[in-house]
């Protein structure tokens, strides 16, 4: 599969802030 640049930075984005949300509000 062909990875974009914007695509893989977004992805990085979600990661980043699914990861703050999780630190700041743990389920």
């Amino acid at each position: 599969m062909k990875t974009c640049p914007g695509t893989e930075g977004i992805k990085i984005v979600k990661t980043v802030v699914i990861i703050l949300l999780t630190s700041i509000d743990p389920f």
